[in-house]
């Protein structure tokens, strides 16, 4: 179950990031690089309803397994793991401006070291909260 977890800590904290992450791809018949950017990067939401509660549980396997404990608080615990992972894209952009040559701040040279210690952080507070 704690790989579980880490998995998807991993998607919460890096999917997103994707849309601030240099990606882009060079045509075979040209060696310029094509960036790709998603245009609704504001748009990015994820809502946190009534149904993310202690004590939850899903049938999405075809058996009801809870999925929450009884006694977390998980709407804090998903809270705090997105400040820490909203926390990790600014750290990632200083540090890319910095390599683009955009920012001439040395501090911005070794502080993308600290966006693994943000991304174990934003796991610990899930499985603090002991979500699944």
């Amino acid at each position: 179950m704690k790989t579980l977890r880490m998995v998807t800590a991993g998607v919460l904290l890096l999917a997103p990031a994707f849309g601030y992450i240099r990606i882009g791809y060079i045509e075979a018949s040209s060696t310029t690089f094509i960036p790709l950017k998603r245009t609704d990067n504001k748009a990015i939401q994820f809502y946190i309803n009534d149904k993310i509660v202690a004590g939850a549980s899903s049938s999405a396997i075809g058996a009801s397994v809870k999925v929450i404990s009884d006694g977390s608080d998980p709407v804090t615990a998903i809270r705090e793991a997105f400040a820490q992972w909203k926390t990790a894209v600014v750290v990632q952009q200083l540090h890319n401006r910095w390599l683009d040559g955009a920012s001439a701040d040395p501090r911005h040279e070794q502080i993308a070291d600290s966006v693994p210690a943000l991304a174990a952080t934003a796991i610990q507070l899930l499985d603090d909260a002991d979500i699944r």
